[in-house]
């Protein structure tokens, strides 16, 4: 791997040491995020040894923000249909402002356990909590599979409360009695 600084704005040469090597006919270069020549040998020759064992270097994997794996999420729910963007988006209302702008690479099972407590101790559901989490889940995945993200963090959900909104919810907040349970002799239709 060739290593070098490059020049900067003011003619001197200077800055994050890069490194140049070739891959499947490829001339790639990335920076190796020092100053300092022996740590960026160290690197090259991790990425030398990644290349020659056939490895994938993730070049973005360490520079991917939340922010751009928030747009693959929202292209990836627009074109699929898979899930409607109204409902993601008030999950967003809620991850966005403790994630944005974080690196990828910030964002740990460690960080994501600090947001649960957050969350929780707003008042907010185990339900709801859970359902934000999955998108964040989803969002990471997809950057995952576009190699924006190299590992995966585990994530410890608390346990689910019962549902935000249904029919057995409505019937409590009414007070209307429960209903019969299945198989019992009832004779008519449940009503709501």
């Amino acid at each position: 791997m060739y290593l070098y600084q490059r020049k900067q704005r003011d003619g001197s040469i200077g800055g994050p040491i890069w490194g140049q090597y070739s891959h499947e006919g490829r001339r790639i270069r990335i920076s190796l995020e020092t100053e300092d020549w022996a740590e960026a040998r160290r690197k090259g020759k991790i990425l030398e040894g990644k290349a020659a064992s056939g490895q994938p270097i993730l070049t973005k994997a360490g520079r991917a923000t939340y922010d751009e794996l928030l747009e693959d999420l929202l292209a990836h729910y627009a074109s699929t249909e898979e899930r409607d963007v109204r409902e993601v988006g008030w999950r967003l209302g809620h991850l966005t402002p403790h994630f944005k702008g974080k690196r990828a690479v910030h964002i740990t099972g460690a960080a994501i356990a600090k947001y649960i407590a957050f969350r929780q101790s707003e008042g907010a559901s185990n339900g709801s909590v859970n359902r934000e989490c999955g998108v964040l889940r989803k969002m990471l995945r997809l950057g995952f599979e576009h190699d924006k993200v190299a590992r995966l963090p585990i994530i410890h959900l608390p346990r689910g409360g019962e549902p935000e909104v249904g029919i057995f919810r409505a019937r409590r907040l009414r007070g209307d009695p429960p209903a019969p349970a299945a198989g019992s002799a009832s004779r008519g239709h449940d009503q709501l």
